[in-house]
């Protein structure tokens, strides 16, 4: 279902505040470096080792290859907020999303309580 120019808009300022909270390094693009330094804060602050350690990696990892992010790769924001939007408009991305960040949640929720 397409969204509506309001929907759009209040999409578009999640994006940009979603793109400054991902650009880690703050370089102004989006890299896999990035990514890899989100799997690391993630399993710091959750004290994750061994397996849940592994499948914190492998969930940033997928979430690089659902958008393309390659090594040397660099995502500029304009360039984020249109895959974004697009891929948010993809059932089969969107399902594919739900399924890593459901892993990822699941990873930390050391007492299972949700």
């Amino acid at each position: 279902m397409p969204l509506t120019d309001k929907q759009k808009a209040f999409f578009a300022r999640k994006m940009k505040t979603a793109f400054v909270k991902l650009d880690v390094n703050k370089a102004g693009y989006l890299s896999i470096e990035d990514y890899q330094e989100l799997a690391r804060r993630f399993i710091e602050y959750g004290k994750l080792s061994g397996e849940d350690e592994q499948r914190i990696h492998k969930a940033m990892q997928d979430v690089c290859t659902m958008i393309g992010m390659k090594e040397g790769v660099k995502i500029m924001r304009e360039e984020y907020m249109t895959g974004v939007l697009e891929m948010f408009q993809d059932e089969k991305k969107i399902k594919g999303l739900k399924e890593i960040l459901s892993q990822m949640f699941n990873v930390v929720d050391g007492n299972g309580d949700g």
